[in-house]
């Protein structure tokens, strides 16, 4: 796993000091809008995220998502039985090819996930434990150079001890 989140790393590094900044050169093509807030169905978290993305470059970015899931359990007498939650935050490096409004994504990270069970019939009162994943994504990402509405779709495997998990996403957000 320790060379899983070096490459990752390296990866991020490498995609964030590439290129031309954009304040360099303001006819590079690719996003001019720097940053993006965007909200993902499945990828990167599994089942939802909420999404902040900053690009040093035009086509070179680095994002930060967080997902929360949490349920209350009631025991048949109506009293609290226990609760489960998982808290997931992808943070991944990513690279925009093409020109204009329509660009092929590809983009790797990591994921940190902790999960807990709080059991009330149970002397210990519950569980919790956590992990880090691989993850990365390959697709389609609608952006206009001057901000605006943003549409991404695309495949995006979980990588984990367990072997791979191959996974969707589809997000709509703002560039600004």
């Amino acid at each position: 796993m320790f060379k899983l989140r070096s490459a990752a790393l390296a990866l991020a590094l490498g995609l964030a000091t590439a290129g031309t900044a954009v304040a360099q050169n303001p006819e590079a093509p690719g996003p001019r809008r720097s940053n993006t807030f965007f909200v993902e169905l499945g990828g990167n978290a599994l089942v939802y995220s909420l999404n902040g993305e900053h690009f040093f470059t035009p086509k070179a970015g680095i994002r930060v998502g967080a997902m929360w899931l949490g349920v209350n359990v009631e025991a048949d007498d109506g009293s609290d039985a226990g609760s489960a939650g998982v808290f997931v935050v992808p943070v991944m490096a990513t690279y925009l090819l093409g020109e204009g409004n329509s660009h092929f994504e590809i983009g790797a990270g990591a994921g940190y996930a902790n999960a807990s069970v709080e059991d009330a019939t149970l002397d210990d009162g519950g569980e919790s434990g956590s992990t880090i994943y691989g993850t990365a994504t390959f697709g389609y990402r609608y952006q206009k150079p001057t901000g605006g509405v943003i549409f991404r779709a695309g495949f995006t495997p979980l990588f984990g001890e367990g072997g791979i998990l191959p996974w969707v996403g589809v997000s709509v957000g703002y560039a600004f």
